[in-house]
């Protein structure tokens, strides 16, 4: 089990999501605050829609950048049926819901969760998210100019 985890959240459909095949999660979204949060969080960092780095513990870690937007979350309340969990992030004043893809990446809610909010060296846009069976079917340029 890994000690930090970094996921690349990005933008889709007006929404924060992300993508973890190795954990089985594709679009993952955050709602009910954590999306208000990492709007917060990614405030300084330039085109976050399209993508950044967020690297998470359960222990602090040192700054991996000397711009990283780094918090604190406390948990609040771990749902007894594990259907999420409420944290409190107090340098923005707001808590945030972790749902239960949280427990992918811990057995138990941590009592706090340590976040850095980083760009991405290269950003790439997320806007489409297709199988490789979806691109195979399309015809390519040379596919469909040598039918004309």
């Amino acid at each position: 089990m890994n000690s930090i985890y970094c996921i690349h959240p990005y933008q889709w459909n007006g929404l924060w999501v992300f993508d973890d095949p190795v954990h089985g999660l594709t679009r993952e979204p955050f709602v009910a605050g954590a999306n208000t949060v990492i709007d917060l969080a990614t405030q300084a960092i330039p085109h976050a829609e399209e993508g950044f780095n967020l690297l998470f513990s359960a222990s602090p870690f040192p700054p991996m950048h000397q711009d990283a937007q780094t918090l604190e979350l406390k948990l609040k309340e771990e749902s007894p049926t594990r259907t999420g969990s409420t944290y409190v992030c107090e340098q923005f004043g707001l808590e945030a819901w972790l749902c239960p893809a949280l427990y992918r990446y811990y057995e138990r809610a941590p009592a706090y969760l340590f976040a850095q909010f980083l760009p991405d060296p290269k950003p790439q846009p997320h806007k489409k998210h297709e199988s490789k069976k979806a691109k195979a079917k399309e015809p390519s340029y040379y596919q469909t100019a040598s039918r004309g």
